[in-house]
C-alpha cells in the first residue's frame, strides 16, 4: 500500500517553471478549502522559503484575511474578475514561486479561469458521502472543460474523523489520486 504524497512533496515535484500555480476548489461548502489554502501557501513560504501569494476568488477573501491575520505572506485584495484575471497572474508570475488560489465553490467564469491558469488543482473534500458526490461531480464537469486530468488532485480533509467513509472506500471512488490526508 503506497502512502500518498505530501501535498508539499508533489509541488516540490511538479514541473519547475518560473512560477507554480496552484488552484484549491471544492463545489460543497465547509469542507476547509480556505484553511487548505491558507495553510498551504504559509508552510511554502516558510518552510521552502519561497515567495508566496494568495489571491481569493468569491467571499473567500474575508475568510482568508482573518486566517492569515499578521503573517508576510502577500495576498491579493483586488477584485478579480475574469477580465482581470490575465493581468493579475502576468504580475504575480513576476514576482512570486508559487502562487495559491482559493478559487471558491463555483464554477463562475472567474474559477475556470484560474483553472486553466493553474499548474494543479486540489479539490478539496471529507470522508462524508456528500461531500464525495460533489467532488467526483466537480471532477467530471472539469473533464468536460478539458483539463488535463494530471492536474486534478485530492485532498482530504478530517480525515480518520467519525463520518460515513473510511479512505479506502474515498480512493476506490475517486477517479484522482489523493495526495493528502488531514487528520481532524
Amino acid at each position: 500500500d503506497e502512502r500518498p504524497l505530501t501535498v508539499t512533496g508533489a509541488l516540490q515535484t511538479m514541473t519547475a517553471t518560473a512560477c507554480r500555480t496552484i488552484a484549491i476548489f471544492s463545489t460543497k461548502g465547509g469542507v476547509g478549502k480556505t484553511t487548505v489554502a491558507v495553510t498551504l501557501a504559509t508552510i511554502i513560504q516558510m518552510e521552502l522559503h519561497q515567495a508566496t501569494a494568495l489571491l481569493t476568488i468569491g467571499s473567500a477573501a474575508d475568510d482568508a484575511g482573518v486566517l492569515l491575520g499578521a503573517t508576510s505572506l502577500h495576498r491579493v485584495t483586488d477584485p478579480v474578475t475574469a477580465v482581470s484575471l490575465p493581468s493579475i497572474f502576468e504580475a504575480l508570475r513576476r514576482t512570486y514561486a508559487y502562487v495559491f488560489i482559493d478559487a471558491g465553490s463555483l464554477f463562475s467564469d472567474v474559477a475556470v479561469a484560474a483553472f486553466e491558469q493553474s499548474n494543479l488543482l486540489l479539490l478539496v473534500t471529507t470522508p462524508e458521502v456528500t461531500a464525495l458526490r460533489h467532488t467526483i461531480q466537480t471532477i467530471t464537469r472539469l473533464e468536460s472543460l478539458k483539463l488535463p486530468s494530471r492536474m486534478l488532485k485530492g485532498v482530504v480533509n478530517r480525515a480518520g474523523s467519525q463520518w460515513n467513509l473510511s479512505m479506502a472506500e474515498i480512493r476506490s471512488r475517486l477517479p484522482i489520486e489523493v495526495i493528502a490526508e488531514i487528520p481532524s
